[in-house]
């Protein structure tokens, strides 16, 4: 694939974790755009290992997987059922995120953009803006 397509979706993952506290649209955004990235640059064997290594992936994945399957006994509108099959689908999310972080110069940038964005967060609420 390309390649030179994986240090953009880091890049748009540090950008994630700078705008998720303020601006959720333009997180969501560059969620996308991470995946859509990711897909592209390929070399899925290498960053599966990396998410296997993690030791939060099992409970991720078997939190998405209780999920699933009390999804498929539920006797309620489809509606209901769905909304909390969408809130933890961020678990699957959270993989993609692992696979992405394998190097710490990129966590590092991740760290600090959220510090940023938190930061940023806590002055604008004691300036009252």
């Amino acid at each position: 694939m390309v390649a030179s397509a994986l240090p953009l979706a880091q890049a748009s993952l540090v950008g994630f974790f700078l705008f998720f506290p303020m601006k959720l649209g333009v997180a969501n955004t560059l969620l996308a755009l991470t995946l859509a990235l990711t897909i592209i640059s390929g070399n899925f064997s290498e960053r599966w290992r990396v998410v296997l290594d993690n030791p939060i992936t099992v409970p991720a994945l078997a939190m998405f997987a209780l999920v699933l399957i009390g999804a498929t006994y539920s006797l309620g509108p489809i509606e209901t059922i769905l909304q909390p099959v969408n809130k933890y689908s961020k678990f699957l999310f959270l993989l993609l995120t692992i696979s992405l972080l394998g190097e710490q110069k990129w966590r590092q940038r991740c760290w600090m953009a959220f510090a940023a964005a938190m930061l940023f967060t806590l002055v604008s609420v004691f300036a009252g803006l």
